[in-house]
């Protein structure tokens, strides 16, 4: 659900979906999206709706307009499967993606110039899967893989950290109302990073 009291919907085939006071919209490949494949989803500091597909890129949507901007490995993307999206206190776009590590969409694309920039090894992410991204409001961006590797980028950094590994796939990071970080896994397990 997004600040308009919207509620955002990916689908496995039927594209995105808006659920606005009983009216749903519907965004698809037909209405300007790389694909219906819908795996993540964002809405950012500026109000557009940032969409992970499946294999296809990532989307971002204007929802005011209807405008579609497709990020794809042809433009820089590490990746075209988009596994999570977070927003860094900079404004920038961090997706964790399937097979290459993160992107990172600098907030200067709004500014009418486009900057990609990708974090493998050399930057400290050794793992290829990451599916869990979030921020906090220390302006850290965590990020977690299929291996279980917690990572960590201070505010600042250059470079990923990798602090631990939980022992079993991440599927989901969660920063609560007091900024602490859970971590949810494929094998049922739920924990708490306590720093």
């Amino acid at each position: 659900e997004d600040r308009e009291n919207i509620l955002w919907i990916g689908t496995e085939g039927g594209g995105l979906n808006s659920l606005r006071d009983s009216l749903i919209t519907t965004y698809t490949k037909e209405s300007g999206l790389s694909n219906n494949l819908v795996n993540t989803v964002l809405q950012d500091s500026r109000g557009y709706i940032w969409i992970g597909s499946i294999g296809f890129g990532l989307n971002r949507l204007n929802p005011e307009t209807g405008q579609v901007k497709i990020y794809n490995i042809e433009n820089g993307l590490a990746s075209n499967l988009v596994l999570s999206i977070c927003e860094g206190p900079d404004g920038n776009i961090y997706t964790g993606t399937g097979g290459s590590g993160i992107s990172v969409i600098h907030k200067d694309i709004h500014k009418g110039g486009e900057k990609i920039s990708n974090y493998n090894a050399q930057q400290g992410i050794e793992d290829k899967f990451i599916r869990g991204m979030v921020s906090d409001k220390k302006g850290n961006i965590w990020a977690g893989s299929d291996y279980g590797n917690l990572y960590r980028k201070k505010p600042g950094a250059a470079k990923f950290e990798k602090l631990l590994n939980v022992g079993a796939r991440i599927n989901v990071l969660f920063t609560d109302s007091n900024d602490e970080l859970w971590i949810g896994t494929f094998s049922s397990k739920l924990f708490k990073y306590l720093d």
